[in-house]
């Protein structure tokens, strides 16, 4: 039996911080209902809520119907947010997509693992490329940072 897979669309943006950017991406009426949905969203500046208290919750990933968060790290620090997230699909059998935590993490950039049926699994990079914030645990800029991350020999996009 022959396998089937379809192309798989990727979709940027920038939501510049604000809730209602991000949520607007998977409202019924955006590409998000239709069939030709991305089946990955990369987002850069995502919305997150830090409260005023310390102890209080501080992550923001909703999860829109059939898609599933990916973050940059597995545990954000305390008033800190990620500068680079995604969504993936769940409703896609054909494909998988993997956040390859092993190789790094950092709040600035994000890699993930695509897989699909016999094409070679390649990596896909999203990164928000500045200075850290001011107080912040990683330092100087994100490129910089990236260079130093050792990448298994595989393709790159």
């Amino acid at each position: 039996m022959k396998e089937t897979t379809r192309p798989i669309r990727v979709s940027m943006t920038n939501t510049r911080r604000t809730n209602l950017s991000q949520v607007s991406l998977t409202t019924p009426g955006s590409s998000y209902s239709t069939s030709n949905a991305p089946d990955i969203y990369l987002i850069t500046e995502p919305w997150w809520r830090i409260p005023d208290e310390p102890d209080a919750p501080h992550y923001s990933v909703k999860e829109p119907a059939g898609y599933y968060p990916i973050l940059p790290v597995q545990v954000v620090p305390a008033a800190e947010r990620p500068r680079v997230y995604a969504y993936a699909t769940s409703t896609r059998p054909d494909f998988e997509v993997f956040n390859r935590y092993d190789l790094a993490q950092d709040l600035d950039f994000l890699i993930l693992e695509i897989r699909q049926g016999q094409f070679v699994p390649f990596l896909l990079v999203l990164m928000y490329n500045q200075d850290a914030p001011e107080g912040a645990q990683r330092h100087g800029r994100t490129f910089e940072r990236f260079k130093s991350v050792v990448l298994p020999d595989m393709p790159i996009a």
